[in-house]
């Protein structure tokens, strides 16, 4: 069985290798896409996330980076063309970029742990889990929340959804258990995807969600300007 993995860029406040080298190595559309973001550091993650995946998918396939093409699915769920075996899934919040690989369907999301208010944040959260959360001390309700948030948010983005979409973040109950998290849609278990939180940095809460147990525990953390050396060549 192929064991699933994640891989992570950390961004430097000051990155010291050269943008436009790597905007060099993807075409118009790209970049396009990466320059309709207002503010620098986000064209800088959306930069960071597109090199990841050639990266890495160039490096599990025979594609070369010249030949890697981008799909969309019915619900906008992004894959690679002539890639059906490898699927890919990508995440990013303050100085981190994630990404999942797996054979099958994979969702994955990253949360910088950010102050909350609970007010703000009651949509996204089932009555149980409101209720858990007001019992749970101060000081640990924001990792709390965001224990919860990143296990829902990559279940749907494993089915290819955002929160605006069929299945409300409201109707989902996340339980953590001795033998880990589970997953209630409407007060139905979900037995067939296993949510799998990983550890990347204390101040982050990271989940990813599958359908295999084969999961590998560490993130593998690879240097941008590794990155950047290869898919320019």
């Amino acid at each position: 069985m192929v064991e699933v993995e994640v891989f992570s860029i950390n961004i430097p406040e000051e990155p010291k290798f050269n943008l436009s080298d790597l905007k060099s190595s993807f075409s118009d559309d790209i970049i396009q896409k990466v320059e309709s973001f207002r503010f620098e550091k986000d064209q800088l993650r959306s930069l960071i996330s597109n090199a990841l995946v050639r990266y890495l998918i160039c490096e599990k396939t025979e594609l070369s980076p010249s030949s890697f093409r981008y799909e969309v699915s019915e619900n906008g769920k992004p894959a690679v063309r002539n890639s059906e075996n490898l699927h890919f899934n990508l995440s990013h919040s303050g100085a981190w970029v994630v990404c999942a690989l797996d054979t099958d369907e994979i969702g994955i999301d990253i949360e910088k742990k950010n102050t909350i208010d609970l007010e703000e944040v009651n949509y996204l959260l089932d009555n149980n889990e409101k209720e858990f959360i007001q019992a749970t001390p101060v000081k640990e309700r924001a990792s709390l929340f965001y224990s919860i948030w990143t296990a829902k948010e990559s279940y749907l983005k494993a089915l290819g959804y955002g929160i605006s979409g069929p299945i409300s973040p409201g109707s989902l109950e996340i339980q953590f258990g001795s033998n880990g998290i589970v997953l209630f849609i409407r007060k139905n278990k979900v037995d067939d995807w296993n949510l799998v939180p990983l550890e990347i940095d204390p101040d982050y809460s990271l989940t990813v969600c599958t359908r295999s147990k084969n999961i590998k525990k560490e993130v593998t953390i690879i240097d941008i300007q590794d990155i950047i050396d290869a898919i320019s060549h």
